[in-house]
């Protein structure tokens, strides 16, 4: 039988032996590519997009999405090389539409809701901040 100090310097050992492995090849994860800001506005039709969700899809890296503000401005981090972009936007146009929920419109065309429809592309440079504005027309 052991006292009390021995059986918990046993459970520590135990611990160490077993989770400490674990702690260091988790600390080794691969980063995973290095991702470059890019910041801009969203404008339909010459005005600040007023809402809505930007997703930048490259065919090398999962997406990356921003909301926008208010203001049309946006940001996210991305790869460097080309990306598909895709816009939504939507308002809301009822208070109480089906069992209660706000009903929406879309802002924009739904031809730019996906990367691989609206026909936008863009490229991220290896630079610490990309500028990019996407005018929607």
């Amino acid at each position: 039988m052991c006292n009390q100090d021995h059986c918990l310097a046993l459970v520590a050992r135990l611990v160490l032996c077993c989770l400490g492995p674990v702690a260091l090849i988790s600390g080794c994860k691969d980063p995973g590519p290095t991702t470059y800001v890019v910041t801009g506005a969203i404008t339909y039709k010459g005005k600040p997009l007023p809402t809505g969700i930007v997703t930048f899809e490259s065919p090398r890296y999962r997406s990356a999405t921003s909301s926008i503000d208010s203001e049309g401005r946006y940001r996210l981090e991305t790869i460097e090389g080309e990306h598909g972009v895709g816009v939504i936007a939507n308002r809301e146009v009822n208070e109480k539409g089906f069992e209660g929920l706000p009903e929406y419109e879309p802002i924009v065309p739904r031809r730019f809701n996906f990367p691989s429809s609206s026909d936008i592309m863009v490229t991220v440079e290896q630079i610490s901040e990309n500028k990019i504005d996407i005018k929607l027309e």
